[in-house]
């Protein structure tokens, strides 16, 4: 029996569940789509993309049977180890038959030689005769003839001579080809052909990645790569006294790290460049209290990179070093007349921030430097 006082029980249950779903759906889905405008506003995508490395396709440069592969798929590498060997047995042959033929050519030069210096005796005697008239012009002319021959049968002694060293040579550097070495540290990804295989030149006999060395390359539409400015000013050596007044005329020289900072800070603060490069004529280093581009990357604050010059120092490497807020500034300069040209790649992040530079120098001719 109810009691005309007692109130009936409501359930709430229910409602109050669904409340509390439908609220932690709606906080979701702004979190989410907070991180997708994010998202949207910071970075850029692309499905024209790649992973890349240092990949080399070893292949021999002449005509061959592989004798050995010292390798296998998986193996690491170290740069200028031998991993292919062509078989040398017909090579070898022929390098014992070119020896023999050169030995035998020397042999005929110096006896060619010895004929040649006697003709030349017998000439003179004969030359010493007619001049007293001791002797006929008929005997006069035949020793001029023979002399003449004589010199003859020497330059084609010693052409087949040359001749026969030149092949010989040959022969060396197909022998040397015969062993195929990998030109950079890695790991075996391939191996194409087989030990006994015939090897064609050119052909990939296997192939080196460098996996410690990998960058993505992802190619992006014009409108998307706004993001990324780079700036570059420059910096001139002090004139006075190193230059002609006449040359340089009115030209005011300004303190270098001070007008660094200006530009610097123009570039990167105002223009909000994502890398600063400093094309400097200052040298290397400064002598003294003087500045040069190591005293300048040390006291900068937004210098990326320095492209110097006038010093003509050779860095085998760009050098790195840190500026006031300890932060890397790469340095390079090659010499002179460009035997050496240096490559700095430099990567951004999707905003356009610098956050890698990978650097090393070229030797351009291999003879000089």
């Amino acid at each position: 029996m109810n009691m005309p006082n007692e109130k009936k029980e409501i359930r709430k249950g229910p409602k109050t569940v669904g409340t509390v779903i439908l609220a932690t759906v709606i906080v979701v889905g702004l979190i989410a789509g907070s991180v997708w405008g994010i998202d949207a506003i910071k970075y850029v995508s692309t499905d024209d993309a790649a992973i890349d490395g240092r990949q080399v396709k070893l292949s021999s440069k002449i005509l061959g049977r592989i004798g050995s592969i010292s390798t296998n798929e998986g193996d690491k590498v170290n740069e200028n180890d031998v991993l292919v060997t062509l078989d040398e047995t017909d090579l070898k042959a022929q390098e014992k038959q070119a020896s023999a033929a050169l030995a035998s050519a020397r042999r005929n030069l110096a006896l060619t030689k010895i004929n040649r210096d006697k003709t030349k005796n017998d000439s003179d005697r004969v030359a010493k005769l007619y001049a007293n008239a001791a002797t006929t012009r008929e005997s006069y002319d035949h020793a001029v003839n023979a002399i003449d021959a004589a010199e003859a049968q020497l330059s084609l002694a010693q052409a087949q001579v040359d001749t026969a060293a030149a092949q010989l040579g040959v022969i060396a550097a197909q022998i040397m080809n015969a062993t195929v070495r990998t030109p950079i540290s890695g790991t075996v990804n391939k191996i194409t052909l087989r030990e006994g295989d015939l090897a064609q030149p050119g052909q990939t006999i296997l192939d080196v990645n460098n996996l410690d060395d990998i960058w993505v390359t992802a190619n992006l539409e014009e409108t998307k790569i706004g993001k990324i400015k780079i700036g570059v000013f420059a910096l001139g050596v002090n004139p006075y006294g190193l230059i002609n007044k006449l040359t340089f005329g009115d030209t005011e020289y300004r303190d270098p790290v001070t007008t660094a900072a200006e530009m610097t800070y123009k570039l990167k603060k105002e223009e909000k460049c994502s890398m600063v490069v400093c094309l400097s004529h200052m040298g290397y280093k400064a002598d003294g209290e003087g500045i040069a581009d190591y005293e300048l990357a040390k006291q900068s604050k937004n210098i990326d990179v320095i492209l110097g010059g006038h010093s003509h120092t050779l860095l085998s490497k760009p050098v790195s070093v840190y500026n006031s807020d300890n932060v890397q500034v790469f340095i390079t300069q090659n010499a002179y007349a460009g035997v050496r040209m240096s490559r700095i790649d430099c990567f951004f992040s999707a905003t356009g921030d610098l956050v890698f530079v990978d650097a090393y120098t070229n030797k351009v001719f291999k003879n000089q430097v």
